[in-house]
């Protein structure tokens, strides 16, 4: 590590693989998506059961709406979803006005899938960009599971109402440019606890889907990696060679054995695999 290196934090990144027999076992999931919009009506914003995604459970081949995709490829795949360290998941309570603050989360993050025998392997790449806003506000026309948008809030258009906004998501390495856009996030959403932990509610944001396509049967592995766009934003920005070791004590961060404790670094990297 040297001044210009990242220090690389580890996180706990887990895997869900999602097939027909799963689905259809005849179990119950919850998969619901915040109702920000009801809001508008007095109402609350968490979601109740009614409004899960029935879907989900449907037979491989009955369509899912509004595309009509078959089911099975529709929602199939391996579903992947990242654990963020405690120090960037954790508020801190102002006692003065009792109100609660958290740091902010990385929001860019790169998902690498290996699959192929050692001597033939072969590498797929995603960049999941977390608090994309689509255009007119307008939620995409997914065609599959991994395409589905999170629901996140914004103010309207006389900066007071609070509306429903599609957020997040995934598009190949080889196509993907930084725009600069942020949003500030944080592992708490907009009244939502759950935010950071809920795949249901954080798909593309701190979760990704790989529908597999055209994958045969096989071992796969994914490594996530995950940044700030906003360099000021990394809680090691502010570090120096003389506040290093205490910022780091601070965000209950150590560094391995033996190394130099000469070295400092400026910015991290959020590191997991499965």
């Amino acid at each position: 590590m040297s001044d210009q290196s990242p220090l690389i934090v580890p996180m706990t990144v887990e895997a869900l693989v999602v097939n027909d027999i799963f689905r259809t076992n005849g179990n119950t999931f919850v998969r619901t998506q915040m109702q920000y919009n009801a809001m508008q009506m007095c109402a609350s914003g968490q979601p109740g059961i009614s409004n899960n995604d029935t879907n989900f459970t449907l037979h491989s081949t009955s369509p899912v709406p509004p595309n009509k995709v078959p089911a099975g490829a529709f929602y199939n795949g391996v579903y992947l979803k990242w654990r963020m360290p405690e120090a960037l998941t954790s508020g801190v309570q102002d006692n003065v006005n009792g109100t609660t603050a958290y740091p902010p989360v990385p929001n860019r993050w790169l998902i690498v899938r290996y699959s192929g025998a050692v001597g033939s392997r072969q590498v797929t790449a995603w960049i999941v960009e977390s608090d994309y806003l689509y255009p007119g506000n307008k939620n995409p026309s997914a065609m599959n599971a991994s395409q589905v948008a999170c629901i996140y809030v914004q103010p309207g258009n006389d900066g007071l109402t609070p509306v429903g906004v599609p957020m997040g998501r995934n598009v190949l390495l080889g196509t993907w440019s930084e725009t600069g856009h942020k949003l500030g996030l944080t592992a708490m959403g907009p009244g939502n606890p759950a935010f950071a932990v809920y795949q249901p509610q954080n798909n593309n944001v701190f979760s990704f889907i790989d529908c597999l396509d055209g994958q045969t049967p096989q071992t796969l592995s994914y490594l996530v990696c995950g940044w700030f766009s906003d360099p000021k934003d990394d809680p090691l920005a502010s570090a120096t060679g003389d506040t290093f070791a205490a910022l780091l004590q601070t965000l209950s961060w150590n560094l391995p054995p033996k190394t130099d404790p000469t070295l400092t670094a400026t910015w991290s990297l959020l590191y997991g695999s499965v």
